[in-house]
Formats: C-alpha cells, structure tokens, sequence
C-alpha cells in the first residue's frame, strides 16, 4: 500500500470465513478465483503483498483467551505493514479489529515511521502533527477520535506488543464488501516472555491444547490459508470452490 492516506481510518461490517487447505492445492485454488475476482492491490504491477502483522495483548494474554473461548463480542489491536513484491513500503497502520459474533468491524489510522517506533516504545499512538501530517486526506477530528479510541483500548488493557507475523498474500476483490486471500509461508516471532503463570492459567483453561493445535495448523509449510470475507453469502462460484 501506498498514498493510502484516503484508507487510512475505515470501519467495515464483513464476515470472515477461514480455511486450511493443502499447499499442492494452492496454484489450483487461485486459478479459480483469478477467474472471478480481479488481483487486488494498491500497488501497481503487484503479484503479491508479505504483510506482517504485530500483535498487541495483555500481560494476561486476554485477546488471545477471547479468542481462544470463542468470546462472541472481541478485539484484537495490531500494527500492520506492507511490502508488495517483498519490497517494504515503510507505510504502518494501527488498528482495533473488533467481531460482533461473526461480524467484523476494523478501525484503523496510518502512522509514519516515527509514529511506528513511538508507538513500539511507548505503546501508545502520539497525536501530534506528524499524525495529522500523514492522515492530511482525513478530517482532523476524525484521527484524533480514531487515535484515541485505540490508545483507550492500549491502557485499558496495559497491551504490549507480543508476536510479530509474517506471511505472503495473494488478494482478490470486486469491492471492500467481498474480498479473497491465499496466505502462505506464516512465519512468527515472539517479542516478549509469557509469565509461567499465564502458561499455568492457559493450561488450567483447557486453552493449551487448542494453542498447540493452532500452531500445528499455521506453522505447518504444507498448508496455506484460504480466507473469503463477504457481507452476505458466497457467491455462486465459491460455494463450488469449497466442494
């Protein structure tokens, strides 16, 4: 993504649906959607996009229980970035990713480099101009009560950064209301220790068993991850894709 300032703050209602599917089955799978769906990227001339992700939690880890409990009503909050043909663009977006049981709402402002490093250091967004500078599309009240709902969430739950993810995309969409991604080669990395207590709390949950389950179906090379997001239904063509 690049000159994105006007993407820069968005709330979307979408519904996300996931699939593990076998890797030999990859170049098929995007064959077919080629078929229906445009490539999509910001960038021109761009065949695909290693997005990296960095998570932010508790020191309790309560996103990821929420998660992991199936909680109807959750959030996550991530610094995401982007690097199509595997060049990075030095473009950074932080952002609350809200589900209402099974619906997805994203709320986001961009950051500059600066702001990106504020942000890792301080775990907080600094609304300052350099803010207002590299959100100029946007209405300044808007950043401003985008920015703090998102420090908001940064206090409340004391988040810190605690993994950083990398993956190679393949995006597809008519429009921001259906939209298809291919992700492959997941690579992570922890950015700080999990308390032996937390670990004793996941494992007295009956949560541990579904983290290793996670693991072993992400940081697996022979899989990759299908995901269709949509405001309604499959269309047609999907619906066969998937049978």
């Amino acid at each position: 993504m690049s000159e994105t300032n006007h993407d820069a703050t968005i709330q979307t209602e979408r519904i996300e649906d996931k699939f593990i599917i076998d890797k030999d089955k990859l170049d098929y799978v995007r064959g077919v959607v080629e078929k229906h769906l445009p490539a999509y990227s910001h960038e021109p001339n761009t065949d695909y996009v290693i997005n990296r992700s960095i998570y932010f939690d508790s020191p309790h880890l309560t996103f990821l229980k929420q998660h992991l409990n199936g909680v109807g009503e959750r959030r996550k909050i991530r610094i995401r970035t982007y690097a199509p043909n595997g060049v990075p663009n030095h473009i950074y977006f932080i952002e609350i990713k809200s589900k209402d049981n099974g619906e997805s709402e994203k709320t986001r402002v961009q950051l500059s480099e600066s702001g990106f490093n504020y942000v890792m250091n301080h775990y907080q967004i600094a609304i300052d101009e350099d803010l207002y500078i590299t959100n100029d599309e946007l209405d300044k009240d808007d950043v401003t009560k985008h920015a703090n709902i998102i420090n908001y969430l940064l206090t409340l739950n004391k988040a810190t950064p605690v993994v950083d993810i990398n993956y190679k995309r393949f995006a597809f969409q008519k429009s921001e209301s259906y939209r298809v991604t291919m992700d492959e080669d997941i690579k992570f990395r922890p950015l700080r220790m999990i308390p032996l207590n937390v670990i004793q709390d996941l494992r007295s949950n009956d949560l541990w068993n579904d983290i290793e389950d996670y693991k072993d179906k992400f940081d697996n090379d022979k899989n990759f991850l299908l995901e269709c997001k949509y405001q309604k239904e499959y269309e047609p063509w999907f619906k066969v894709l998937l049978q």
